[in-house]
């Protein structure tokens, strides 16, 4: 799976960089729109969402500066806790229509009381 994803990653020009600083709009970006489609359907199964959250793991060990590593670990978790959040909390968010949103919740996590 991490192959796959890499390998839309690269296909969509997308940097490591916009994974980590706008995850959710970068995910709708992943891929064509048949991927998309395979993503929108997949990304409710918790192997699946767990096989994209190890590829960003993924991307985190190959991440040369020490500091920056520690930030997209970070990352990652808050990424896997709004998923969470939306997918078993019941949050009222689309991770696939709601980017704008989630990618200001995940910049901003302690401004999430206005949400």
């Amino acid at each position: 799976m991490e192959a796959l994803f890499e390998q839309k990653r690269q296909q969509s020009k997308l940097t490591i960089d916009q994974i980590f600083t706008h995850p959710f709009e970068t995910l709708n970006s992943f891929g064509n729109a048949r991927f998309q489609e395979t993503l929108r359907h997949q990304f409710n199964d918790d192997a699946f969402r767990d096989a994209f959250l190890n590829y960003l793991i993924h991307l985190c060990k190959d991440t040369v500066d020490d500091d920056q590593r520690l930030v997209r670990f970070l990352a990652v978790g808050r990424i896997k806790g709004l998923t969470l959040w939306i997918t078993v909390g019941n949050a009222p968010y689309n991770i696939f229509t709601d980017t704008a949103t989630l990618d200001n919740i995940f910049s901003n996590p302690l401004n999430t009381v206005n949400y």
